[in-house]
């Protein structure tokens, strides 16, 4: 799911209430706000490593380490050759990335993915991400997880371009609060400090936020 909008209008702070909501309900999560200078997937699989017990995680890291091995079988003993990867911390793959987030999620019971500024993730990692999503979701087994982005109106085509089929994503675009979500916002918070609005103060307070979420925290403060 990518919920997207203007900044204000509360992206973060939903995001954020689904990661309490994930933690209460018992599932591990992972949080993730883009850094535009550095690829998104090793970040999301670093955080997930970090979720599995030890023995795990060392298994994770020569798992993903390992660039080939090779088997001779001759006249004598068998030989085997292993070669490693020249750069380990580089591997951005959707292999990767979805072999351990299997292993999170059975070892902790479920895990959400939530990531912020999604509009500044490197396409790589959005191709690797989308191709993971994809091979799960034909997956007989599949694991106990979800995937919450967040990010500007442009967030849309950025990770389409990045992978076309990820149009299958489901695209929620958040519209401001309605006059009934404002004046409680307002009248709520206020009455908790035993403070009370003057009417007309407050219909004012409604029609100049405009339904524009900040606006209305700034009008309440």
């Amino acid at each position: 799911r990518v919920d997207h909008a203007a900044r204000g209008i509360g992206k973060t702070s939903l995001l954020r209430e689904g990661e309490r909501i994930f933690r209460q309900k018992g599932a591990a999560t992972v949080w993730a706000t883009v850094n535009q200078d550095e690829p998104l997937l090793p970040t999301l699989v670093a955080q997930l490593r970090s979720l599995l017990p030890l023995p795990q995680q060392k298994s994770a890291e020569l798992i993903d380490a390992i660039d080939s091995v090779t088997v001779s079988l001759g006249g004598g003993p068998a030989k085997a050759s292993i070669t490693m990867k020249p750069d380990v911390a580089a591997a951005s793959a959707s292999g990767v990335f979805t072999r351990v987030l299997k292993a999170v999620a059975d070892s902790v019971g479920g895990v959400a993915i939530l990531i912020d500024e999604i509009q500044s993730a490197d396409k790589p990692s959005l191709r690797a991400l989308a191709n993971a999503w994809q091979e799960l979701q034909s997956d007989p087994q599949q694991p106990a997880a979800g995937l919450f982005m967040a990010g500007l109106p442009g967030s849309v085509d950025h990770i389409i371009s990045a992978a076309t089929f990820a149009e299958r994503f489901d695209f929620q675009p958040l519209l401001g609060i309605d006059t009934q979500g404002s004046t409680e916002a307002l009248l709520r918070p206020a009455q908790d400090l035993k403070v009370i609005w003057a009417e007309d103060a407050l219909t004012k307070a409604v029609e100049n936020s405009n339904g524009y979420p900040h606006k209305v925290q700034l009008m309440g403060e």
